[in-house]
């Protein structure tokens, strides 16, 4: 995820450089959906996942249109 200000960049052709980082996992034989968030940063490590609804709300992304996961 990228923040409204201040994005960092990175190189010459100037990549900009997420904040944050996630991984969306979908078990599709429980329908179930969770995903991982961390802090873009060299101390980061993976903790407690964060629901599919608490990552759409972050995202503002529906990854999953017409399926509705179980927590």
């Amino acid at each position: 995820m990228y923040p409204k200000a201040g994005v960092q960049v990175i190189g010459k052709g100037r990549v900009w450089v997420p904040a944050q980082l996630y991984k969306l996992v979908y078990d599709a034989g429980a329908n179930r959906a969770w995903a991982q968030w961390v802090e873009n940063d060299n101390e980061a490590r993976a903790g407690q996942p964060i629901t599919y609804r608490d990552l759409v709300a972050r995202t503002g992304i529906e990854f999953l249109p017409g399926i509705n996961p179980a927590d």
